[in-house]
């Protein structure tokens, strides 16, 4: 081996030492990239989607019991369905827009979601002050409806954060 010969292949060993950090840091970014990303996902789904889907499902079992607010035939007794109103649908909905309020920021980027969120936001708001002020108007009397379909938004939102969890954990 020349001395020159030696020295190529130390040039050679460096090259390839400095790509294949290269390759490592660029892995480790990647990997860094998608950690991040399953944090965020795992922190969405656990404090803002799935305990608003729970709220708005707990929603949809309850309120076409109540009186006044749905008349099919099988409502609750006006007493009784007074109770569950003030008890368990006004409650709940105020945890919704608690969930929605303290936790807004991990669907900020969602636009399909913003529009809908405020629309509960003000018929809750509207919904309260109603039975506050002793009215037994609901909220779609006064132009502030449930927004449509926002439960089925929330679940398909829910359903596309653990489809891309799944996925993220899976390249990891």
């Amino acid at each position: 081996y020349s001395r020159r010969q030696q020295a190529l292949d130390r040039a050679q060993q460096r090259a390839d030492t400095a790509e294949q950090q290269a390759r490592d840091l660029q892995r480790d970014s990647t990997l860094r990239i998608i950690d991040d990303r399953i944090a965020f996902l795992e922190r969405r789904l656990e404090h803002f989607l799935w305990p608003l889907v729970l709220c708005m499902r707990k929603d949809d079992a309850i309120w076409q019991r109540v009186p006044g607010l749905y008349d099919d035939g099988s409502q609750l007794p006006t007493e009784a369905g007074v109770l569950v109103e003030s008890t368990v649908l006004l409650p709940n909905h105020k945890h919704a827009v608690k969930i929605i309020e303290q936790n807004f920021h991990l669907v900020a980027t969602e636009d399909s979601l913003i529009g809908p969120m405020v629309q509960y936001i003000r018929h809750v708001a509207v919904f309260c002050s109603l039975r506050e002020a002793g009215s037994d108007l609901n909220p779609i009397d006064v132009n502030e409806p449930f927004p449509p379909d926002f439960s089925g938004l929330l679940q398909d939102h829910l359903d596309r954060s653990r489809k891309e969890l799944t996925d993220l954990k899976q390249r990891r």
